[in-house]
């Protein structure tokens, strides 16, 4: 009777730490050189216990191309991150990677290129009750995410929001 108690608690605390990933689509190419391409994809920070998010980038780097992603709350609710609800800009641009916000601007860990060309990218940032060190990299408010591609190129870009919440251990004696 025991060992099934110990197993249902580990069970409920196994479901309880979770890593959640959001992969929006790729975006369509734009039929003009000159034009941009972008889509607004919703996400939730504001999650119970939240400890991580890490926001990841791959892509195939040319001189031509220019793919940027941009977390922020959506606080005229139209579906939509206009310039003055952008929080986190995350980019490269030509080969040259930058993340800064209203706050300043952070070095984003770099890899690659693999085999296939592509160049990943990652900011991560660590969250205790809910607020980060420096507090401009993370609010509960930010609900959406937009993601932008520029240029000629095809980038082949992949974009990643991940979180990790903690969960709750459960042990019997």
């Amino acid at each position: 009777m025991i060992k099934q108690v110990v197993i249902i608690g580990c069970l409920a605390a196994a479901g309880a730490a979770e890593a959640r990933q959001l992969k929006p689509a790729r975006l369509a190419p734009s039929p003009f050189a000159d034009t941009e391409v972008s889509t607004n994809v919703t996400c939730n920070l504001n999650l119970p216990s939240l400890k991580m998010y890490r926001l990841a980038l791959g892509l195939v780097a040319t001189p031509s191309n220019e793919v940027e992603v941009v977390i922020g709350p959506d606080a005229d609710r139209d579906g939509r991150l206009s310039f003055d609800e952008h929080r986190v800009v995350f980019a490269c641009d030509g080969g040259e990677w930058i993340a800064f916000g209203l706050g300043g601007v952070i070095e984003p860990v770099i890899g690659g290129p693999d085999t296939n060309g592509v160049v990943w990218a990652y900011i991560e940032v660590d969250i205790r009750r809910h607020k980060s060190n420096p507090a401009w990299l993370y609010s509960d408010t930010w609900n959406l995410m937009k993601v932008t591609r520029r240029g000629v190129d095809d980038p082949l870009e992949l974009v990643k929001l991940e979180t990790r919440t903690s969960g709750t251990v459960v042990i019997l004696r």
